[in-house]
C-alpha cells in the first residue's frame, strides 16, 4: 500500500510534534546555538562590531 504525500506529512507532523525534546526547557538554547553555529547570532552571542 503506498502511503499519498499528504499522509506522510501528517503521519511527519504528529510524530514531530510527540517527540521528546521538540518543545522542552532547552528547545531556545538549542535554537540560539544554531543559530550562532550558522553565524546568525544576534542579541549577546552576535559577534562584536569591527
Amino acid at each position: 500500500m503506498k502511503m499519498r504525500d499528504d499522509e506522510l506529512c501528517n503521519l511527519i507532523d504528529r510524530e514531530a510534534r510527540q517527540s521528546i525534546g521538540v518543545d522542552d526547557a532547552f528547545a531556545a538554547d538549542r535554537t540560539r546555538a544554531m543559530e550562532f553555529y550558522m553565524g546568525e547570532a544576534n542579541g549577546e552571542l552576535a559577534p562584536s562590531e569591527v
